[in-house]
């Protein structure tokens, strides 16, 4: 929202005030009160601090928290990445983060997993030493806000969350660097399987996105099929003599045809894929802790992504996220090509989709 419309907002719920209470509105007591709302609603550098407790009063503690209603909607990247724009704001004002649990999300197991029901911390170490609970016996305590949040992309030119500028993705990179550290389970299971994947040979990385991108909904990318990425793969391959293709795709349909067209082709044998356009978070699925390993897959997917030569990729959370990661752990790219043809403009709401098929869905593979 421009700054234009967030004045005409403001003003309008003024005076819907004004006509509720009156000449009283005008008190400065009122017009102070109401500026110090509205600053805090729309100014990306406001917070509110809160004391509820005596704990900690040499820290100021910052809540990592994203939209209640937005969470369980969401992929693993689009959770991890907001995240990350949100440690952004803590870490520019020197603030002990703590990260709300990503509750209700496709990621969340009953019960927990490996101790914990934190579902960042199944695959991640702790951002601080302050617990969740520990925060809210604090002295100072502020909860982060969506303007919070937005902070990093107006700071780096980003109108786009699908297409990124170069500065964003360094600025992300030293976060993930700082804040984003792999728990012990997490990093040897993933060192194992991507040892067994990539050899040490020379690899071209490709991502695919079918399944719900197929729905082509509004301000997402544009859905890409096979046939754009085969010119591109073909020409990438031979300029730069990658010794084998990783394939990193959560559509069975896609599989087969790049198996087919491409002869040394390498991914994962066990990732959950699917058909049609329904995404694989929102398809049952009988295997111990599902929903775990649907994040454990996808980062998986990511860091092996990140750790190749090359990269080929339409424009989504994941492929942006492993784009990231190499800056941040590995820095090796010799190529990166994107295969982009613009974000929809279109009235296909993926909350109201999400509301209407999948909502009930998500209750019933948990």
């Amino acid at each position: 929202m421009g700054m234009c419309s967030k004045i005409k907002r403001g003003l309008s719920t003024y005076k819907q005030l004004y006509k509720k209470i009156g000449k009283k509105a005008l008190h400065p007591w009122y017009i102070r009160i109401y500026m110090l709302g509205y600053d805090l609603v729309n100014n990306p550098y406001m917070i509110c601090f809160n004391d509820y407790g005596e704990k900690n009063k040499d820290k100021n503690i910052f809540i990592v928290e994203l939209a209640d209603d937005w969470v369980p909607t969401a992929g693993f990247f689009a959770l991890l990445n907001r995240t990350v724009c949100t440690l952004s704001f803590a870490d520019r004002f020197n603030l002990t983060p703590v990260i709300k649990n990503w509750k209700g999300c496709a990621y969340e197991e009953k019960g927990g997993f490996k101790g914990t029901t934190e579902v960042f911390e199944y695959y991640f170490k702790p951002v601080s030493d302050v617990t969740y609970e520990e925060a809210f016996k604090s002295h100072n305590v502020a909860i982060s806000t969506a303007p919070n949040r937005d902070a990093i992309l107006v700071e780096y030119n980003v109108d786009d969350w699908f297409h990124p500028t170069e500065e964003y993705c360094i600025r992300m990179a030293e976060l993930y660097k700082k804040y984003i550290s792999l728990n012990e389970y997490t990093a040897n299971k993933l060192k194992t399987d991507m040892d067994k994947v990539l050899q040490g040979k020379k690899t071209l990385a490709i991502h695919f996105r079918g399944t719900d991108s197929k729905l082509n909904t509004n301000y997402h990318p544009k859905s890409l099929t096979f046939d754009d990425y085969v010119l591109e793969i073909e020409k990438v391959m031979k300029k730069n003599d990658y010794e084998q293709i990783f394939l990193a795709t959560d559509d069975l349909q896609a599989l087969a045809q790049f198996k087919e067209k491409f002869k040394n082709i390498v991914h994962y044998e066990d990732v959950f894929r699917t058909e049609g356009n329904v995404s694989v978070a929102y398809t049952e699925n009988s295997r111990e802790n599902n929903s775990y390993l649907l994040g454990y897959e996808v980062i998986r997917d990511a860091f092996t992504m990140a750790s190749c030569q090359g990269l080929i990729a339409g424009k989504s959370q994941v492929s942006i996220s492993a784009y990231i990661i190499n800056k941040a752990y590995y820095d090796k790219y010799v190529s990166v090509n994107w295969i982009d043809k613009g974000s929809n403009k279109n009235g296909v709401d993926w909350m109201d989709i999400y509301n209407k098929e999948y909502k009930d869905c998500r209750k019933k593979v948990n």
